[in-house]
């Protein structure tokens, strides 16, 4: 991977590739016929390339000249890589800076961290999704510097149908950082929505840790539409891996009878 000197971040392309050589050591010795093939060159990953080759030079050479760029630019995606560039050099040295910028991202693209992508082909299409270049590390930068005031930004965007939402992105580099800390911020929640979509999280994360006994604790008081095939699924995950344990909890557990012989029997089928 050919490392970003602006950011030390990777572009995320193979530096064995002799036209990514081309491409880096035209940016760095003949910038302006770079940007004259570029122009010419049809929308694709090489002409992505070489306007990522050139952003590169000039956030070097001239930050301010690169924040108006990155202002400037009509693509959406365009616009949220160039954010996100600028961004990463800013984290340390400029927090409220970095955090402006990262708002300026979302106006101009809300799905940057969850984007589809569609590739297209002789009789149909296929799409992944995923996030932006860049704009995935420049959120973690954003987290270990505030991580309450990282996923706060992502609140007013909608959930991406396609997979994981800013908010599940964000939560899960959180969550990796600092679990008790973000199960306070989902504790301090007000609004139901966030705070169940907070606990799921919470939950997944202990019951793939085997931490059954505080993963049932969180179901037991999430969402209350999803949490009776949550803590059941969970119970039967529990009994797979710690019989003994499941039982005992089920025992004492404050659930209604008929809730535990339910329990019970899916353990037997």
């Amino acid at each position: 991977m050919k490392e970003n000197k602006a950011n030390g971040k990777t572009l995320g392309y193979n530096i064995d590739d002799p036209m990514n050589v081309i491409v880096e050591t035209m940016a760095e010795t003949r910038p302006d016929d770079l940007e004259r093939l570029a122009a010419q060159t049809p929308s694709g990953q090489l002409k992505l390339q070489m306007e990522a080759a050139l952003f590169n030079n000039l956030l070097e050479a001239d930050p301010e000249a690169a924040r108006e760029k990155a202002k400037s630019s009509t693509v959406p995606r365009t616009a949220a890589e160039r954010y996100a560039a600028i961004g990463n050099t800013l984290v340390k040295t400029d927090p409220e800076q970095a955090f402006k910028l990262a708002k300026d991202l979302f106006a101009v693209c809300p799905d940057a961290l969850s984007m589809m992508q569609m590739v297209e082909y002789p009789g149909g299409a296929s799409g992944s999704g995923g996030a932006v270049p860049g704009v995935d590390e420049f959120f973690k930068a954003l987290v270990t510097s505030d991580p309450g005031r990282a996923l706060e930004m992502t609140l007013p965007l909608k959930p991406n149908p396609h997979g994981n939402s800013a908010f599940e992105t964000v939560s899960a580099q959180w969550i990796e950082r600092d679990l008790p800390a973000y199960a306070d911020w989902v504790n301090q929640q007000t609004d139901d929505k966030f705070r169940a979509r907070g606990a799921n999280l919470i939950i997944d994360v202990l019951r793939n840790q085997r931490n059954f006994v505080e993963a049932a604790e969180w179901a037991m008081v999430s969402n209350k539409e999803t949490n009776k095939w949550q803590l059941r699924n969970l119970f039967l995950d529990w009994n797979r891996n710690d019989p003994e344990g499941a039982t005992d909890w089920l025992e004492n557990v404050n659930l209604p009878a008929d809730r535990k012989q339910e329990f019970r029997s899916a353990t037997t089928r």
